[in-house]
């Protein structure tokens, strides 16, 4: 693990350091790798709008021709179709090339892994359904803990 990459905050969040790539799309052709992309889209704190990367999915729009590019300075993801991506002149990458482009490896995985695993079992991301239920009662813990 690259000490410059990967820094855990106090609360043991991750952090990944992204560094700009260009004009790349990356392909994420399973929704386990879609959910690995924005696991590490959120540790670098890039966002869809005004929406973090694990609470949409995307993937099932598009299937296994899912590309997404960042942009750094703007702390944002974007999402295109393929022919789009190829009409505006990006490169388009596997997930796997952008990862060691960066320097992500498997041990950086299980870190970022667990943490999601542990916090967020649940994330749109990872294809799960929204349990409003128990939505809805975790907004009330959290309601009643500012009065």
């Amino acid at each position: 693990m690259k000490l410059d990459l990967i820094k855990k905050t106090i609360e043991d969040t991750p952090i990944v350091k992204l560094r700009n790539l260009g004009k790349i799309a990356i392909n994420t052709p399973t929704q386990k790798r879609f959910d690995n992309l924005m696991q590490v889209f959120h540790c670098a704190e890039l966002m869809w709008g005004t929406l973090k990367p694990i609470s949409i999915n995307l993937f099932k729009y598009q299937g296994k021709n899912t590309y997404v590019d960042f942009d750094i300075q703007e702390g944002r993801m974007h999402w295109e179709l393929k022919r789009v991506y190829g009409k505006m002149g990006y490169k388009k990458i596997s997930d796997e090339k952008f990862y060691k482009e960066i320097g992500i490896s498997d041990k950086d995985f299980q870190i970022i892994n667990k943490y999601f695993e542990t916090n967020f079992p649940n994330r749109l991301s990872k294809g799960e359904k929204v349990k409003w239920k128990l939505l809805r009662r975790n907004l009330k813990i959290v309601q009643e803990k500012k009065k």
